[in-house]
């Protein structure tokens, strides 16, 4: 039976697939899409760890045009998006940052992206456009194999296996994969990091503590001889804690500053507690001499009364 003949049987055999445009969302990803839209991408993008993910190509040049995405949330509606990669805007741009921090979201480690084919010689012809790091952390699953000897002829809407991919893998396999991954985590661990020269004497409780005052949000830090190494997410936060940073918070004269300044309230505190210690005790004291002084009265007043009696 040729294709001609198996396609005209199966739309005689099944009724066409009709779904609600109430139960998915299409974003276009373009360089006429708003930083705003692009922001809220990137909301929604974080709340998913499940994916699928499609790609495109010119049929006249067989060069990659077109990335689908389809986030899969625990509520309808889906998120569907399609990412033009022939009008995208400039790779300097704020807008291309933007579009690098979905994917980013997309293909970071702990999500599930589910494919028709291996995905990763897909995604290896992305590499000029920089939008992910490499390997890939994400957990590429090709749902191919779930189906053997089953060809695509058209949309299908098949429930995917409950058991992931992880769990179907030996102990020794799980093993060596995670010792991978953990060793490329350490890797990427200072991939965007500042370092500046530390006093010798600042301990790594007052370094966060100095970091925390200056409201910086990083993922590690560390101190290497004289150096302090301090790791962020990505290239933008080192950037804009780089302008942040001063060279002098972590010199000796910020490490007597900021001692001299704990010492003071240490002081203060331990002044204001013997200050209270020492009131409570004359309020003690100044009331057991009230009540001493009524009780001996008391007792005055009733020997007298009672030698008036005998007389």
């Amino acid at each position: 039976m040729s294709d001609q003949h198996l396609s005209y049987h199966l739309q005689q055999q099944y009724s066409p697939l009709i779904i609600p445009t109430s139960n998915y969302k299409v974003i276009h990803v373009n360089k006429y899409t708003s930083l705003e839209n692009l922001q809220l991408l990137i909301g929604l993008v974080q709340k998913c760890t499940q994916y699928t993910s499609d790609t495109e190509s010119e049929r006249s040049n067989g060069k990659l045009a077109l990335i689908q995405i389809q986030a899969i949330p625990r509520r309808l509606p889906a998120l569907v998006i399609l990412i033009e990669l022939e009008h995208l805007p400039p790779n300097n741009s704020c807008m291309y940052v933007k579009i690098k921090e979905n994917f980013l979201f997309i293909f970071k480690s702990g999500i599930e992206l589910y494919s028709w084919g291996d995905m990763d010689e897909e995604l290896a012809r992305l590499k000029d456009y920089e939008f992910f790091k490499w390997p890939i952390l994400a957990l590429l699953i090709d749902i191919q194999s779930y189906f053997p000897g089953c060809q695509f002829a058209g949309p299908v809407i098949q429930t995917l296996p409950h058991k992931s991919a992880h769990r179907r893998r030996t102990q020794e396999a799980r093993s060596r994969r995670n010792c991978i991954r953990n060793n490329t985590l350490r890797i990427r661990r200072y991939q965007y990091y500042l370092q500046y020269n530390i006093y010798y004497r600042f301990t790594m409780k007052l370094v966060k503590e100095i970091l925390r005052q200056n409201q910086i949000k990083h993922t590690h830090v560390k101190v290497a001889d004289v150096l302090l190494i301090i790791g962020f997410k990505h290239d933008m936060l080192k950037q804009q804690y780089q302008q942040q940073l001063s060279e002098e918070l972590f010199t000796w004269h910020n490490y007597y500053h900021q001692h001299h300044r704990h010492y003071q309230h240490h002081h203060r505190h331990q002044h204001h507690h013997r200050h209270q210690h020492h009131r409570d005790r004359r309020h003690h004291h100044s009331h057991q001499h009230h009540r001493d002084r009524r009780h001996h009265y008391h007792r005055y007043q009733h020997r007298h009364h009672e030698h008036h009696r005998e007389q």
